[in-house]
């Protein structure tokens, strides 16, 4: 994308930045809005959501930022985590067992770094925390609540087993929640990082 919106009445000076997330959203949108035929499913009322959050008592002359990394089921990057390592620079990872898995070396280095590292949940197989039967950005949601409870449990059951450690903060795959199951996540003592 070109990044500048040119829409007639607009200013052309005004920048409108568009990421791969929130194209998704917008031609889902309108793609949901041209189905009037298709029947309205319980899920549907209880639409997936993408939470926010924002870092509290940041200073005012200052930009502030929390880095944080998902690791997937992918593969690892160790040019990044050189850079941060080298320059001492903080973040929080969000792991999925799949994850630590497939990078046990990866694992290591970032746990070997405990006072820059912050592992924390990202689930056992990488399954979106969505209610109903559906897919967002190519992946099946959980589904069902059992499901949902399973893979956060599990992701945190080895997080644990790894690194010695309990994570507090547990990420969607995604980043997408249905709007119900965010009380249940946290009753299970997860913060939700958005």
């Amino acid at each position: 994308m070109c990044g500048y919106c040119m829409c007639p009445g607009v200013s052309q000076r005004v920048s409108q930045h568009v990421s791969r997330r929130n194209f998704c959203r917008a031609a889902l949108g309108t793609a949901a809005s041209l189905s009037i035929t298709t029947p309205a499913h319980a899920a549907d009322r209880d639409a997936p959501v993408e939470p926010r959050i924002r870092l509290a008592n940041t200073p005012a002359d200052k930009r502030v930022i929390a880095l944080t990394f998902d690791c997937c089921p992918g593969a690892f990057d160790a040019r990044i985590a050189t850079v941060l390592i080298t320059q001492r620079i903080p973040a929080t990872i969000f792991v999925t067992w799949l994850w630590m898995r497939r990078n046990p070396d990866a694992l290591a280095l970032l746990s070997a770094h405990p006072d820059l590292f912050s592992i924390q949940n990202h689930g056992e197989l990488h399954i979106p925390p969505v209610l109903g039967d559906r897919t967002i950005f190519g992946i099946r949601v959980a589904g069902d609540l059992p499901t949902i409870r399973r893979e956060i449990d599990r992701g945190a059951q080895a997080i644990r087993s790894a690194t010695g450690s309990a994570p507090r903060w547990y990420r969607a795959a995604t980043g997408f929640y249905t709007p119900s199951v965010i009380p249940e996540i946290e009753a299970m003592g997860c913060a939700i990082g958005g």
